[in-house]
């Protein structure tokens, strides 16, 4: 009711029909994935790219990591939010930390001492969406918002045991 509402991320909520896409289920704009386990550099999933902003396929992002795509959308949605207007909702829907394990090799640095290449990469991804989540928050400061904001950090499973994750001291993993 007079929000202002943005969607970034994976969608991964329907998408074999215009309804389904996130621009007629409520949100204003879309930027990100619509289906799950993209190459986080090259968009694509089976060979077919995957990126859209709103209802069009962005080609031009190759070769550019999506948690810095998503983080820099989300970060101009907010900066770009004009309060007089109405209240912001904006879905920020990180792809990481989920297969394919990805992320560039400066967030995998700190992390030598990890022998499991699979572990170390899954902690480079966390380091790399904890500094997106990082940039967020500055421009909700900077754009005068962070007092009056909620944020819910979420996942939707726990880690995969197979690629990286690990969920001790809890017991089961994603699809156990």
């Amino acid at each position: 009711a007079g929000y202002s509402t943005h969607m970034v991320g994976k969608w991964h909520l329907g998408f074999y029909k215009k309804e389904y896409l996130p621009t007629n289920r409520g949100f204003d704009s879309y930027y990100g994935y619509l289906t799950g386990s993209e190459d986080y550099m090259s968009h694509k999933r089976m060979g077919y790219l995957d990126l859209h902003n709103n209802t069009e396929a962005v080609y031009n992002e190759t070769g550019h990591y999506s948690a810095h795509l998503f983080t820099k959308k989300a970060s101009d949605v907010i900066m770009n939010h004009d309060s007089s207007k109405g209240p912001l909702f904006l879905y920020l829907a990180y792809q990481s930390v989920h297969a394919p394990l990805e992320v560039p090799e400066k967030y995998t640095e700190q992390y030598k001492d990890i022998n499991d290449k699979h572990r170390r990469t899954y902690a480079g991804m966390v380091s790399c969406m904890d500094e997106g989540m990082g940039n967020l928050t500055a421009a909700l400061q900077s754009a005068g918002l962070m007092d009056n904001t909620v944020i819910v950090f979420s996942t939707d499973n726990g880690g995969q045991i197979h690629a990286g994750g690990n969920n001790f001291p809890l017991r089961g993993w994603k699809a156990s």
